[in-house]
C-alpha cells in the first residue's frame, strides 16, 4: 500500500491535479488502516497456533503469544504510519517525516523501553513498542494532514 500510495500520490502531483493528490492519499491510509486491523485481528485469534508450530516449550509460546498480542493493538496506526510516509514521499515530502521517523524510534520507543523494562522486562518492551508505533502513526497523519505541500 506504501508502494501505491507514493505512485498515486506521485502521479497526481506531478500531473499538478491537487485534488487527486489529497484523495489519493488518504484512501490508500484508510486502505492501509483497514488491512492492518484486519490482518491484526486475524493474527490475534491465529498467533498460539502459529506459536505450536514455531516453539514445542509451552512457557515460550505463553509469553510469544501475550507479547505478540501487545503489539498488535498498534498495528492500525503502524499501517497509517506505513502508507502516510509512502503518500509524503509521493508529494516529495521526505525530509521532514524521516527526522519524525528517527525521533519517534530514537527517542520514544528507546526511553520508554528503558523506563518499563526496569518493572515489566519483556512486556515493557513491546509494550513501548506498541506505544511508539501509535504515536508515529499519529504523526505521520498530522503530517499528511496539515504538513506544508509543495507546490505542484
Amino acid at each position: 500500500m506504501s508502494e501505491a500510495a507514493t505512485t498515486l500520490v506521485g502521479q497526481s502531483f506531478g500531473a499538478k491535479r491537487r485534488d487527486l493528490v489529497c484523495s489519493f492519499s488518504w484512501i490508500t491510509v484508510f486502505y492501509g488502516i483497514f488491512l492492518m486491523t484486519v490482518s491484526g485481528l486475524a493474527m490475534y485469534f491465529a498467533c498460539p497456533l502459529i506459536f505450536k508450530f514455531i516453539t514445542p516449550d509451552p512457557a515460550i509460546r505463553a509469553l510469544s503469544v501475550e507479547v505478540l498480542r501487545i503489539e498488535l493493538f498498534a498495528e492500525p496506526l503502524f499501517g497509517a504510519s506505513i502508507v502516510a510516509m509512502g503518500a509524503l514521499r509521493g508529494k516529495g515530502d521526505t525530509f521532514v517525516p524521516s527526522i519524525l521517523n528517527l525521533f519517534s524510534l530514537w527517542v520514544v520507543r528507546l526511553s520508554l523501553s528503558f523506563i518499563l523494562v526496569k518493572n515489566y522486562a519483556l512486556k515493557g518492551i513491546w509494550f513501548a513498542m506498541a506505544v511508539e508505533l501509535c504515536f508515529r502513526g499519529l504523526m505521520m497523519l498530522a503530517r499528511l494532514a496539515f504538513g506544508k505541500n509543495k507546490k505542484a
